[in-house]
This record gives structure tokens, sequence and C-alpha cells, in this order.
């Protein structure tokens, strides 16, 4: 790492968007810096407002220090670079940030900046002063190549407003559980985001009200189940969608239950000011716009990013949580469909859902036996996983042994098989931990219409587009109405998983399934 501190003005940037571990913000002009959050509240003396003047401090605060800030985005750099990347067919939907040194006053300075912006339900952490940034491309933007440009120096002049939807699509797949092969639960088949979307309703946590979104739904390939999936996603979309424009966040979870709190508002409502916008010309009413983003982020899932491969992964799982939720959760869908042969379809491996779905099935064991594994290589001596030994399934991501397993992913879909039971429990680890990732990924797409396209310049865009291999970066849509579109879609937040949480993953899912079984 540089060790040079980055001289950016406080304000150039403004808060994007934060999670629970970071904090986004932005300059308008296709850049983002992801920040580190405190793991714990802050201290009482510095909980208060600070006194500013002209947008600086009156009085430095004191500083949060800690080092798990700046190993973690070391970690995260490192992940990206020789775990995601590889695993993902090196495509260019990913992208590796710069790592940056910020200094303290630019961190005391935007901490005060951001703060009438940031939820109320986020303010218990703040940022962490000491820990670098990571600075990255804004995926709100379509990335601004010599493709891209010379795209516009051939007659198309006419641009729309962005328009980005932003999707976490969640884990695509039913997982494999001991419990469930008893005969009360495989009556009751549900995907785990759907199982653990009903308890946290029916306890009281995080969310009042249930989404019928299913992950399997839009994993299917299935252009039916996939606009369902979406509508849902639109209607109640939680933590796993938002929607931008020209890089400002117009809808999403936080800005309905803020307009709740004034007046009852339905989420169509929200959508509305989007009719305004030059992106969305010939269409006249929220429902329009609904729809004719589902169609363009449908046809944008299933593109082509990689070179063909050889195979389709077929989709015939088919989740009951949609009928648990009426009954549990006491709500009924408005976009509830008959489904026809359970939304059973064929994924394409080559898409962006492909390449995701394919890395999240790295792991086929249960929670229960991934606990097994991970106590028997951690009560062996291994608690501090040396590197000499090679069990080490977190960090340093640059490892030989990482190396070795990436490879082996490759080459042969799996891990080698001549090797003791130690590694190859840490091999297994190292499966789950990777599948956790891309099943808490997400994937922003971003789009831009071009606007009464002369025939010749359109022919050049075509021609452009199909002579080259498949990207992510710069692919043509057309609508239903003709309408042509640029997309670029990206993957983002692949951040490392840590093995020390398997024992709160198990400790979480046991209690889930401990509930499930009482109910059923």
């Amino acid at each position: 790492m540089n060790d040079e501190l980055e001289s950016f003005s406080v304000t150039d940037w403004k808060y994007k968007a934060e999670g629970n571990k970071h904090i986004v913000i932005c300059d308008g002009k296709g850049k983002v810096l992801r920040l580190v959050k405190l793991s714990g509240p802050l201290p009482e003396q510095e909980s208060h407002s600070l006194q500013s003047r002209d947008g600086y401090p009156a009085k430095s605060p004191s500083l949060f220090i800690t080092e798990h800030g700046s190993t973690e985005n070391k970690d995260e750099l490192d992940f990206m670079e020789h775990v995601v990347l590889p695993l993902m067919n090196n495509c260019d939907a990913c992208h590796i940030p710069k790592y940056v040194q910020l200094s303290k006053l630019f961190y005391e300075e935007m901490r005060i900046r951001i703060d009438k912006d940031r939820p109320e339900h986020r303010k218990h952490k703040s940022l962490d002063c000491n820990a670098p940034g990571l600075l990255m491309h804004d995926h709100c933007f379509i990335p601004f190549s010599k493709q891209y440009q010379s795209l516009f120096a051939n007659g198309l002049s006419s641009r729309s407003d962005l328009v980005t939807v932003e999707i976490k699509p969640k884990r695509g797949y039913m997982a494999t559980d001991a419990a469930m092969t008893e005969a009360k639960f495989s009556k009751h088949k549900v995907c785990q985001y759907c199982r653990t979307q009903i308890y946290r309703v029916v306890h009281g946590q995080r969310f009042k009200k249930c989404s019928f979104y299913c992950p399997l739904d839009l994993f299917s390939g299935v252009e039916e189940c996939m606009n369902l999936a979406l509508k849902e996603l639109f209607r109640t979309p939680q933590n796993n969608f938002r929607i931008f424009r020209n890089g400002k966040l117009e809808f999403s979870q936080d800005i309905i239950d803020a307009s709740r709190e004034t007046c009852n508002i339905t989420p169509d409502h929200l959508l509305q000011p989007l009719l305004s916008s030059n992106f969305f010309d010939d269409y006249s009413c929220v429902n329009d716009i609904i729809n004719l983003l589902i169609d363009l982020v449908c046809q944008s899932l299933l593109l082509p990013i990689v070179e063909k491969h050889d195979h389709e992964t077929v989709i015939s799982e088919h989740c009951l949580g949609l009928y648990l939720k009426e009954h549990l959760c006491k709500q009924t869908p408005q976009n509830a469909i008959q489904r026809t042969t359970n939304c059973a379809g064929k994924l394409p491996a080559n898409c962006i859902l492909g390449l995701i779905h394919s890395l999240q099935l790295l792991d086929h064991h249960s929670i229960s036996d991934i606990k097994h594994h991970y106590d028997t290589v951690t009560s062996s001596g291994q608690l501090n996983l040396d590197l000499n030994e090679h069990l080490a399934f977190d960090a340093p991501y640059s490892s030989d042994e990482w190396c070795t397993f990436i490879n082996s992913i490759l080459k042969n879909g799996n891990s080698a098989s001549d090797r003791d039971e130690k590694h190859k429990s840490a091999d297994l680890l190292r499966k789950f931990l990777v599948a956790k990732s891309f099943s808490d990924c997400s994937v922003m797409i971003s789009f831009q219409r071009i606007i009464d396209p002369s025939v010749k310049s359109l022919q050049h865009l075509k021609k452009t587009l199909s002579s080259r291999s498949p990207t992510a970066h710069l692919n043509i849509l057309q609508d239903k109405k003709g309408q042509n579109y640029i997309v670029s879609v990206a993957v983002v937040d692949t951040d490392p998983k840590f093995s020390q949480k398997i024992p709160d993953y198990y400790n979480q899912h046991t209690k889930i399934m401990e509930w499930w079984e009482k109910i059923l």
C-alpha cells in the first residue's frame, strides 16, 4: 500500500449509501470511496453532534483507532484479486479497487458533512478514522471507455439519463440440510432466504413486513418467474433492491420507510418522479416504468458476459416459501402467479446470474457439516491456522494454498482428492466461505437510452458490439417498443467471509430450525 495520503477535498464528496460495515461516498463524476465503519458504537463522549463552522469542525474529535479496518480493506483487495476475479473468469464485471490512505482530518470533516443524510438506524456506527478507503468506479455510471466514446463519436449524440438498478440476489438454490430429509420438513421445502425472512418477520427482527421475493425465482432463468421476483422487489425492496438516477438514490426501503413516517404512501408513488426523466419518454404511468425496468433487468441478467460455456445450469427446485409466508406472516402477495412446471428452467452459465450461481454451488454441505469440519481443524492445535501447515482458510488470499485451491476449482470444478483429511476439511471450509461471499454479493445494472439514433449510427453501434468478445461493460438491449439502450453490468460487494463467524452461522441456523420444527 502506498503510504502517501490522498489529497481529496471533502466538498467534492457526498453521501451515497451504507450497509452494516461500510459507508459509501461519491464524487458524482464516476468514482466512489468505500469507507470502513467502526464495529461498535461511538464512545459516549463522541456521540453528540459536533459544532462546525463553514463545514469544518470547530474542535477536532478524538479519533477511533483500530487495526481491524486497515487489515479488512487489504484482505478484501487480495480476495477480489486472487479469488473473485479468477473464479469469475476474469470478466470485466469485476473491478479491483484502489487502496487509498486518507487523512484523519478528511474523516473528521466527512463525518460531519454526511451526518444529515444518514438513516437514523445506521448512526450507531461511525467512520473508522484509521482505516484506509477503497477508491472504485461508481457503477451507477457506464465505464467511460474508448469503446463507449467511439459510439458517440459516430452519430449517437443524444443520450438519456442514466438509470441504475442494484439487486442483491441472495442464495439461489435449495441448501442441503439433514433436517430437511425428514418427512415433515420435506413437505415444506423452503429456501434459506424465505425461511429466514419468515422467522425474522414473525419475531419482529429487522423488517415488519414480509417480502415475497424468492431467489429461486430470479435464478430460474424463466421469464415469468424472474418477472415475479422483480415485481416483489419493487413492492418490498428491503436491503435487496435500489434504483438510482444519474447516481442519485431514488428508490429504496429506507426512502419508503421515511416517506411513510410523514404520509401513508405506496412504493409506486415514490417512482412517480422518474416519469419526468427523458429515460422514460413515451411512458405515462408508474406501472409502465416498472414493466420496462423488469424487462431490461431480465435481459441484462441473462446476457453473455464471458465466452460461452459448454453447459447450462438446470434449475428444477421449487420453494414453498410463498405459501408459508401467506400463512405465517398473515400477508397476501399481490403478484402471485400460477407457476408453470415449478419455474424449472435453464440458466446460461456465461451470464452474470449463471456465474454467481455456479460459485454459490461450491458449497453443497449442510451448516452442521461445515461446523463439524471447522471444529475438527481448529481443535487440533491449529487455532492460529499455521501457514506452514497449509491449513489457512482465511487471509492471506495470495498464499500458495489458496492459489492451489483456486487452480484446482478452475481445472476440475473441485478441490484435489489426494489430500489428507485436514486439508480436505480446509478446502471444504474455503468453498463454504467463497460461496457465502457470492450469496451476499450485489449486481449493479446501468442503462442509458439512445434517443432517436440515425440508421447509420445504429448500424455502427450494432456492428461494433457484435465484433468483440462478450463483455459486461457495453451491450445493447431493445425494449418491447423497439427503443435501444446501452447497458453495463457489474458484480460488487464480494467481501470475504471469515471462518470465525462459522459458529455464529451455525447457531443462527439452529435457532431458526428449532423454531421451524415447532410450527410445522
